[in-house]
């Protein structure tokens, strides 16, 4: 199956017409910028679509993603403790807005990602995941933050 483009979802968002699509993409092939970029520098979108856009990618079902190429960002983590993210069974990769994008193993429970948009506030967007990509990600999380922890303990006062 075909996983969607971010052009075509903006597209079928209705923020972008098939020319503006084609224009950027022949942009795209002479700069190497991110469709995304070069449509929100063109004031075609804004961020936030782009974002949703790429939830929406990333969601689409049809492939598991790779967490170490998609990446942890620090506000995803922040909203969603590692605890917290081990008791449902997620790892926390995007947070913009209210929009929260988890990996998720493919035998995720509905309740758990409803459980998790009532303790986050947020909508909660799951794309799937292998579950020792979820135990392996939570693990190296922990470990991240206690090492950072220990780093600030050890700094002297007003640093």
């Amino acid at each position: 199956m075909h996983t969607p483009f971010i052009g075509e979802i903006l597209q079928e968002m209705g923020l972008l017409t098939r020319i503006q699509v084609e224009e950027i993409l022949a942009h795209q092939q002479v700069t190497r910028q991110k469709f995304g970029q070069i449509a929100v520098r063109w004031g075609l979108v804004n961020t936030q679509q782009v974002w949703e856009a790429w939830a929406r990618q990333m969601t689409s079902g049809r492939q598991f993603v790779k967490v170490n190429e998609v990446g942890i960002d620090t506000a995803a983590v922040e909203r969603v403790t590692v605890p917290t993210a081990r008791s449902l069974g997620v790892v926390p990769l995007r947070l913009w807005g209210d929009q929260l994008v988890v990996a998720v193993p493919p035998d995720v429970s509905p309740k758990a990602l409803c459980d998790l948009a009532e303790v986050t506030g947020c909508r909660v967007h799951a794309c799937a995941t292998f579950p020792e990509a979820i135990h392996y990600h939570l693990d190296h999380l922990e470990e991240e933050l206690r090492t950072d922890c220990s780093r600030l303990e050890s700094l002297p006062a007003g640093v």
